[in-house]
């Protein structure tokens, strides 16, 4: 199963009190991706500029197991809100819409 996660940055420059952690939270939590990657667990990940958030897609057997990876990620609901979707292929979603639309 894919599932794209969608984290953004809480507040602003200014709210942040503890500016090393974050760098050093997010520095490990990219070091942990990048092993997935060779693993496959994670398929791709982007950042966008100034660390306002990334997007990252994981491929894993379950939610659950989703849940478990996201549980290691040192930024926890303080500093980032979160969203989950399942994704599909390109290919799996072509062959869903032609079958609604051939009434399959």
């Amino acid at each position: 199963m894919n599932f794209l996660v969608y984290d953004r940055r809480k507040g602003t420059d200014e709210q942040v009190d503890d500016l090393g952690s974050i760098i050093d939270g997010i520095t490990e939590w990219l070091g942990y991706l990048k092993e997935m990657q060779k693993t496959g667990k994670v398929v791709c990940h982007w950042a966008f500029h100034n660390h306002h958030g990334s997007i990252t897609v994981f491929d894993v057997a379950s939610g659950d197991e989703l849940k478990e990876i996201l549980k290691k990620n040192p930024m926890d609901e303080k500093w980032i809100n979160r969203e989950i979707y399942q994704v599909e292929s390109l290919e799996k979603e072509m062959d869903a819409i032609f079958r609604y639309m051939s009434g399959v």
